[in-house]
């Protein structure tokens, strides 16, 4: 750590703050009396303290500034994100996933640790502090990954990013078109990473709340891989009674399309919407064929006033808004 003492003045002005100080300390002093039972040393220490006293309070006027310099040596950050989904165990070496991986991906860090202040994530559902192992989420969101590294990783000094995945979505964007943090970043592919057959509800756009008599739409996107040339139904059901079902044909080994559907609110209460997917022969799994949806419909609207002393454009905004 080093100190450096600064001024806005050259140098040449603490000279003159010390002669300022022994000029001001002479004069005091040249005809100080001297008791016959004092030592004459009594008055040099009297005009040493008013001479070092005097020249600090006109050094002071010079607005000196202390920078301290220091140096810490920081490691760089690897972030080792896993991916805990369970699409990881859909293949043959599911055991070598729960045994030998977990001990080989320890080693990998532990390895690292000298070098690289090293952080690990595991994501699926969402985005979770440390690693484990489990496999049990239901989702592979790589929009709360990327939002989470964006945020950690700001102003870092980042050494690489590892992102252990089976690069299978069924939630947010294509990881092909999300920003990242601009840093090396590398993939270690795990599972079976081919594309498996599958068709599920990949979003769903509604209101939690609707008013009596009023109509509202529930917006459902359905993806499909590797479907091609399948014929598949799209039905919603309201407690147990059917009140939509419609047919579309799948085009493509990557298919997507969002089906709005139109419903009244004819009566108060909790409502519940079951929307399901036709089970196609082979998919990789069927959990994600099926969405449950809640909606309470309330008897009344609630009235709001907006007051403003002079008409903005703000307002027209709030009340579209509400």
């Amino acid at each position: 750590m080093n100190f450096q003492l600064l001024t806005q003045f050259s140098a040449w002005w603490i000279l003159l703050c010390l002669l300022i100080g022994f000029l001001y300390a002479w004069i005091l002093y040249r005809h100080f009396p001297t008791q016959d039972e004092q030592s004459p040393w009594f008055n040099r220490i009297l005009f040493f303290l008013r001479f070092t006293v005097v020249s600090i309070l006109a050094f002071l006027l010079l607005s000196p500034m202390i920078r301290t310099l220091s140096r810490e040596t920081e490691k760089p950050l690897l972030l080792f994100a896993q991916d805990v989904s369970s699409s990881i165990l859909l293949n043959a070496d599911s055991a070598y996933y729960k045994g030998e991986y977990k001990q080989a991906v320890s080693d990998f860090l532990n390895n690292l640790q000298d070098k690289y202040e090293v952080t690990g994530l595991s994501w699926g559902d969402g985005v979770r502090e440390g690693v484990d192992y489990n496999y049990s989420d239901k989702q592979t969101d790589f929009d709360a990954l990327f939002e989470q590294m964006n945020i950690r990783l700001g102003n870092r000094n980042v050494g690489a990013v590892v992102i252990a995945s089976d690069g299978l979505y069924n939630k947010g964007s294509n990881p092909l078109y999300l920003s990242g943090p601009k840093v090396p970043m590398y993939t270690v592919a795990l599972g079976d990473t081919n594309i498996r057959k599958d068709l599920l509800i990949s979003d769903l756009n509604y209101n939690r709340v609707v008013y009596l008599g009023n109509s509202f739409p529930i917006e459902i996107s359905i993806d499909a891989r590797q479907c091609n040339a399948s014929q598949a139904t799209l039905t919603v059901k309201l407690d147990s009674a059917t009140v939509f079902s419609r047919s579309f044909p799948i085009s493509g080994n990557r298919f997507s399309q969002m089906i709005p559907v139109i419903f009244d609110a004819s009566s108060k209460g909790m409502k519940h919407y079951r929307i399901e997917l036709t089970k196609l022969n082979d998919e990789v799994t069927y959990s994600n064929n099926v969405r449950d949806v809640y909606i309470e419909v309330k008897e009344s609207k609630q009235k709001v006033l907006l007051v403003a002393n002079a008409p903005h454009p703000d307002l027209a905004a709030i009340k579209q808004a509400i």
